[in-house]
Protein backbone atom coordinates (compact mmCIF):
# COMPACT_ATOMS: atom_id res chain seq x y z
CA UNK A 1 0.00 0.00 0.00
CA UNK A 2 1.13 3.54 -0.70
CA UNK A 3 0.57 6.56 1.54
CA UNK A 4 1.66 9.38 -0.78
CA UNK A 5 2.20 10.20 -4.43
CA UNK A 6 5.77 11.28 -5.12
CA UNK A 7 6.85 14.36 -7.05
CA UNK A 8 8.42 12.03 -9.61
CA UNK A 9 5.08 10.31 -10.12
CA UNK A 10 3.33 13.65 -10.59
CA UNK A 11 5.95 14.65 -13.15
CA UNK A 12 5.18 11.42 -15.00
CA UNK A 13 1.45 12.19 -14.81
CA UNK A 14 1.97 15.69 -16.16
CA UNK A 15 4.22 14.45 -18.96
CA UNK A 16 2.38 11.30 -20.05
CA UNK A 17 -1.21 11.97 -18.96
CA UNK A 18 -1.36 9.01 -16.57
CA UNK A 19 0.64 7.32 -13.83
CA UNK A 20 0.50 3.98 -12.04
CA UNK A 21 0.83 4.83 -8.34
CA UNK A 22 0.62 1.27 -7.02
CA UNK A 23 -1.80 -0.29 -4.56
CA UNK A 24 -3.91 2.05 -2.43
CA UNK A 25 -6.31 -0.38 -0.73
CA UNK A 26 -5.15 -3.14 1.58
CA UNK A 27 -5.50 -6.73 0.43
CA UNK A 28 -8.45 -7.19 2.78
CA UNK A 29 -10.14 -4.04 1.43
CA UNK A 30 -9.67 -5.34 -2.10
CA UNK A 31 -11.26 -8.64 -1.14
CA UNK A 32 -14.23 -6.76 0.32
CA UNK A 33 -14.69 -4.78 -2.92
CA UNK A 34 -14.39 -7.90 -5.06
CA UNK A 35 -16.98 -9.67 -2.92
CA UNK A 36 -19.25 -6.61 -3.00
CA UNK A 37 -19.01 -6.50 -6.79
CA UNK A 38 -20.25 -10.10 -6.94
CA UNK A 39 -23.03 -9.43 -4.44
CA UNK A 40 -24.34 -6.47 -6.43
CA UNK A 41 -24.28 -8.39 -9.71
CA UNK A 42 -26.01 -11.35 -8.08
CA UNK A 43 -28.60 -9.14 -6.41
CA UNK A 44 -27.78 -10.17 -2.85
CA UNK A 45 -26.42 -6.78 -1.76
CA UNK A 46 -28.74 -4.48 0.17
CA UNK A 47 -28.37 -1.43 -2.07
CA UNK A 48 -30.79 0.91 -3.81
CA UNK A 49 -30.99 -0.48 -7.36
CA UNK A 50 -32.64 2.75 -8.46
CA UNK A 51 -29.20 4.29 -7.96
CA UNK A 52 -26.81 1.37 -8.37
CA UNK A 53 -27.47 0.35 -11.96
CA UNK A 54 -26.32 -2.52 -14.15
CA UNK A 55 -25.73 -2.68 -17.89
CA UNK A 56 -25.68 -6.05 -19.63
CA UNK A 57 -23.53 -4.68 -22.44
CA UNK A 58 -21.14 -1.73 -22.61
CA UNK A 59 -23.04 -0.04 -25.43
CA UNK A 60 -26.51 -0.38 -23.88
CA UNK A 61 -27.97 3.17 -23.96
CA UNK A 62 -29.75 3.16 -20.59
CA UNK A 63 -28.89 1.17 -17.45
CA UNK A 64 -31.52 -0.96 -15.79
CA UNK A 65 -33.10 1.14 -13.02
CA UNK A 66 -35.23 0.47 -9.98
CA UNK A 67 -34.96 -3.29 -9.76
CA UNK A 68 -32.29 -5.91 -10.00
CA UNK A 69 -32.44 -7.43 -13.50
CA UNK A 70 -31.31 -10.91 -12.47
CA UNK A 71 -28.32 -12.74 -11.00
CA UNK A 72 -25.43 -12.64 -13.46
CA UNK A 73 -21.69 -12.10 -12.99
CA UNK A 74 -21.29 -11.04 -16.62
CA UNK A 75 -22.73 -7.51 -16.43
CA UNK A 76 -20.51 -5.17 -18.44
CA UNK A 77 -21.00 -2.16 -16.18
CA UNK A 78 -22.14 -1.49 -12.64
CA UNK A 79 -22.76 2.24 -12.16
CA UNK A 80 -23.67 4.52 -9.26
CA UNK A 81 -21.28 2.91 -6.81
CA UNK A 82 -20.91 6.18 -4.92
CA UNK A 83 -24.29 5.11 -3.49
CA UNK A 84 -22.79 1.94 -2.03
CA UNK A 85 -21.12 2.23 1.37
CA UNK A 86 -18.24 -0.12 0.55
CA UNK A 87 -17.16 1.64 -2.63
CA UNK A 88 -17.87 5.13 -1.28
CA UNK A 89 -15.47 4.49 1.58
CA UNK A 90 -12.76 3.66 -0.96
CA UNK A 91 -13.64 6.64 -3.18
CA UNK A 92 -13.06 8.89 -0.16
CA UNK A 93 -9.59 7.53 0.60
CA UNK A 94 -7.51 10.59 1.68
CA UNK A 95 -4.85 9.82 -0.95
CA UNK A 96 -7.42 10.54 -3.68
CA UNK A 97 -8.23 13.87 -2.01
CA UNK A 98 -4.57 14.78 -2.18
CA UNK A 99 -4.54 13.75 -5.84
CA UNK A 100 -7.50 16.06 -6.48
CA UNK A 101 -5.57 18.87 -4.80
CA UNK A 102 -2.85 18.42 -7.43
CA UNK A 103 -5.27 18.65 -10.34
CA UNK A 104 -7.75 21.20 -8.99
CA UNK A 105 -7.37 24.35 -6.94
CA UNK A 106 -6.94 23.37 -3.29
CA UNK A 107 -10.12 25.25 -2.33
CA UNK A 108 -12.23 23.21 -4.79
CA UNK A 109 -14.79 20.86 -3.26
CA UNK A 110 -14.88 17.54 -5.15
CA UNK A 111 -17.83 15.45 -6.27
CA UNK A 112 -17.94 12.01 -7.81
CA UNK A 113 -19.21 11.34 -11.31
CA UNK A 114 -19.68 7.84 -12.72
CA UNK A 115 -18.22 5.57 -10.07
CA UNK A 116 -18.49 2.24 -11.83
CA UNK A 117 -17.11 -1.22 -12.42
CA UNK A 118 -16.17 -1.89 -16.03
CA UNK A 119 -16.26 -5.66 -16.40
CA UNK A 120 -14.88 -7.73 -19.26
CA UNK A 121 -16.19 -11.26 -18.66
CA UNK A 122 -14.27 -14.29 -19.85
CA UNK A 123 -14.26 -14.45 -23.64
CA UNK A 124 -15.97 -11.07 -24.03
CA UNK A 125 -15.36 -9.69 -27.53
CA UNK A 126 -16.38 -6.10 -26.79
CA UNK A 127 -14.01 -3.40 -28.00
CA UNK A 128 -14.24 0.17 -26.75
CA UNK A 129 -12.96 2.62 -29.32
CA UNK A 130 -10.65 5.56 -28.70
CA UNK A 131 -12.06 8.37 -26.62
CA UNK A 132 -11.32 11.07 -24.04
CA UNK A 133 -13.23 11.63 -20.81
CA UNK A 134 -15.42 14.48 -22.02
CA UNK A 135 -19.16 15.00 -21.79
CA UNK A 136 -21.23 17.68 -23.55
CA UNK A 137 -23.78 17.61 -20.71
CA UNK A 138 -21.45 19.40 -18.27
CA UNK A 139 -20.46 23.05 -18.07
CA UNK A 140 -16.91 21.89 -17.19
CA UNK A 141 -15.13 18.57 -17.42
CA UNK A 142 -14.16 16.12 -14.67
CA UNK A 143 -10.39 16.36 -14.90
CA UNK A 144 -9.16 13.36 -12.93
CA UNK A 145 -9.99 9.67 -13.16
CA UNK A 146 -8.76 6.90 -10.86
CA UNK A 147 -8.73 3.36 -12.21
CA UNK A 148 -8.34 0.51 -9.71
CA UNK A 149 -7.74 -3.04 -10.95
CA UNK A 150 -10.03 -5.39 -9.02
CA UNK A 151 -8.50 -8.19 -11.10
CA UNK A 152 -5.13 -8.27 -12.86
CA UNK A 153 -5.35 -6.43 -16.20
CA UNK A 154 -3.31 -7.77 -19.10
CA UNK A 155 -3.13 -7.34 -22.84
CA UNK A 156 -4.79 -10.75 -23.21
CA UNK A 157 -7.80 -9.92 -21.05
CA UNK A 158 -8.50 -6.52 -22.59
CA UNK A 159 -6.58 -4.05 -20.47
CA UNK A 160 -6.93 -0.37 -21.27
CA UNK A 161 -4.61 1.05 -23.91
CA UNK A 162 -3.44 4.66 -23.87
CA UNK A 163 -1.46 6.97 -26.11
CA UNK A 164 1.12 8.66 -23.87
CA UNK A 165 1.12 12.47 -23.87
CA UNK A 166 -2.10 12.58 -25.94
CA UNK A 167 -3.67 14.84 -23.29
CA UNK A 168 -1.54 17.61 -24.77
CA UNK A 169 -3.64 17.48 -27.94
CA UNK A 170 -6.55 19.11 -26.10
CA UNK A 171 -10.19 18.20 -26.79
CA UNK A 172 -10.39 16.29 -30.07
CA UNK A 173 -14.10 15.72 -30.58
CA UNK A 174 -15.93 18.07 -28.18
CA UNK A 175 -19.19 17.63 -30.12
CA UNK A 176 -19.50 13.95 -29.26
CA UNK A 177 -21.68 13.48 -26.14
CA UNK A 178 -19.08 11.17 -24.54
CA UNK A 179 -15.83 12.20 -26.19
CA UNK A 180 -15.53 9.35 -28.70
CA UNK A 181 -13.39 9.97 -31.76
CA UNK A 182 -14.56 9.58 -35.34
CA UNK A 183 -12.81 7.11 -37.62
CA UNK A 184 -11.01 9.99 -39.31
CA UNK A 185 -9.83 11.37 -35.96
CA UNK A 186 -8.63 7.91 -34.93
CA UNK A 187 -6.54 7.65 -38.09
CA UNK A 188 -5.15 11.13 -37.47
CA UNK A 189 -4.46 11.04 -33.73
CA UNK A 190 -4.00 7.36 -32.85
CA UNK A 191 -1.18 6.40 -35.18
CA UNK A 192 1.37 6.15 -32.38
CA UNK A 193 1.98 2.73 -30.84
CA UNK A 194 -0.40 2.50 -27.86
CA UNK A 195 0.75 1.46 -24.41
CA UNK A 196 -0.99 -1.45 -22.71
CA UNK A 197 -1.86 -0.45 -19.15
CA UNK A 198 -1.21 -3.82 -17.61
CA UNK A 199 -2.09 -3.55 -13.92
CA UNK A 200 -1.50 -5.81 -10.98
CA UNK A 201 -4.50 -6.62 -8.80
CA UNK A 202 -5.14 -3.56 -6.63
CA UNK A 203 -2.98 -1.19 -8.68
CA UNK A 204 -4.27 2.35 -9.23
CA UNK A 205 -3.69 4.43 -12.35
CA UNK A 206 -4.48 8.14 -12.23
CA UNK A 207 -5.53 9.52 -15.61
CA UNK A 208 -5.83 12.99 -17.11
CA UNK A 209 -9.30 13.35 -18.61
CA UNK A 210 -7.96 14.15 -22.09
CA UNK A 211 -5.67 11.11 -22.35
CA UNK A 212 -6.76 8.99 -25.31
CA UNK A 213 -7.67 5.46 -24.32
CA UNK A 214 -9.48 2.38 -25.57
CA UNK A 215 -9.68 -1.33 -24.77
CA UNK A 216 -9.82 -4.60 -26.66
CA UNK A 217 -11.53 -7.96 -26.14
CA UNK A 218 -10.92 -10.42 -23.33
CA UNK A 219 -9.39 -13.54 -24.87
CA UNK A 220 -8.95 -15.35 -21.54
CA UNK A 221 -11.10 -17.55 -19.32
CA UNK A 222 -11.11 -15.04 -16.44
CA UNK A 223 -13.02 -11.79 -15.96
CA UNK A 224 -11.24 -8.45 -15.83
CA UNK A 225 -12.91 -5.90 -13.52
CA UNK A 226 -11.80 -2.28 -13.25
CA UNK A 227 -13.24 0.20 -10.75
CA UNK A 228 -13.32 3.66 -12.31
CA UNK A 229 -14.07 6.99 -10.60
CA UNK A 230 -14.24 10.45 -12.18
CA UNK A 231 -13.46 13.19 -9.67
CA UNK A 232 -14.96 16.55 -10.61
CA UNK A 233 -15.43 20.07 -9.32
CA UNK A 234 -18.49 19.86 -7.04
CA UNK A 235 -19.87 23.06 -8.59
CA UNK A 236 -20.13 21.42 -12.02
CA UNK A 237 -23.58 21.93 -13.56
CA UNK A 238 -25.47 19.43 -15.69
CA UNK A 239 -26.67 21.46 -18.67
CA UNK A 240 -29.67 19.30 -19.52
CA UNK A 241 -31.07 18.23 -16.16
CA UNK A 242 -31.19 19.31 -12.54
CA UNK A 243 -28.90 16.65 -11.13
CA UNK A 244 -26.83 16.50 -7.99
CA UNK A 245 -23.68 14.45 -7.60
CA UNK A 246 -22.20 12.92 -4.49
CA UNK A 247 -19.79 15.31 -2.80
CA UNK A 248 -16.82 13.28 -1.63
CA UNK A 249 -14.29 15.89 -0.51
CA UNK A 250 -14.50 19.42 0.83
CA UNK A 251 -12.35 21.87 2.74
CA UNK A 252 -12.68 19.92 5.98
CA UNK A 253 -11.48 16.68 4.34
CA UNK A 254 -7.82 17.62 3.80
Amino acid sequence: MIANISEEQWRSFDEHGYVDIGQVASDSELEVMQRRSDEIMLGTAEVDYARVMLRAHYHDPVPTRGRHPGANLNYAMVEGLDHDAVFLRYIQTPLFWRACNHVYDRDTAIACYRAMIANKPAGDRTEVRWHQHMWTKFDRQPRLTAWTALDPATADNGCIQVIPASHRLGPINPDDPEGFLTERQIREHCRAEPTNLEMARGAVVLVHHLTLHCSGPNATEDARRLFSVNYMDASTRHLMANRRYTKVFGRRDR
